[in-house]
């Protein structure tokens, strides 16, 4: 069963040889590919859709500006693949692998659970438990990926073992908060549309 996921997997897959020159065009374009066919999943083979890519929680850095404590969960992540790769970089070696890709999507939303704790900013108390609703426009950020080679069954993989995302620019953003308690709703709400630049 093993070999025949693996067989119908390659032929849905464009594959780059570590030894082409033109490796990093190669992996553009199967990437590019890649996510298209992922987009909404693949049923034969019991792969889910990764667009929306959900998450279960994230708890987020209390560095500042944005000191307190906020956690998320039920992530979802939408639109992520309906955008253009615009640069790759990659380093292989017989025991690792670095790859790093610039990518630009015109709209990207993402939708979560949100509950923020002691979030007092600028004397305003945004703490609470809610819904939200973040949505950027001309969105361009930078994906890392780094891992090991491994050899199962004569065949080679890539066992990706950290990734790093970072926003490098957007053009425009929009948040919505549902809070809980709908007495605060207007006050997180106008904090943030009229703050979110300096975040």
């Amino acid at each position: 069963k093993s070999a025949t996921v693996h067989s119908q997997l390659v032929n849905k897959f464009e594959t780059c040889s570590r030894s082409d020159p033109s490796i990093n065009e190669c992996l553009k374009s199967a990437i590019t590919n890649a996510l298209i066919t992922l987009r909404t999943g693949i049923p034969d083979l019991n792969i889910p859709p990764i667009d929306p890519m959900k998450l279960s929680i994230w708890v987020a850095s209390t560095e500042t500006p944005l000191h307190f404590e906020r956690i998320y969960r039920n992530l979802e992540l939408h639109g992520h693949t309906e955008g253009e790769i615009r640069d790759i970089d990659v380093k292989l070696t017989d025991a690792d692998f670095w790859i790093s890709m610039t990518h630009f999507c015109t709209k990207i939303i993402l939708k979560a659970d949100y509950q923020y704790i002691n979030g007092i900013m600028n004397g305003i108390d945004i703490s609470g438990t809610g819904k939200m609703n973040f949505t950027e426009h001309n969105y361009l950020s930078q994906t890392t990926f780094t891992g090991n080679i491994v050899s199962r069954e004569g065949e080679e993989y890539i066992s990706i073992t950290n990734v790093e995302i970072e926003a490098l620019d957007f053009g425009d953003m929009t948040l919505y908060f549902e809070p809980d308690d709908p007495t605060v709703s207007n006050v997180i709400n106008t904090y943030f549309q009229n703050n979110w630049k300096r975040y």
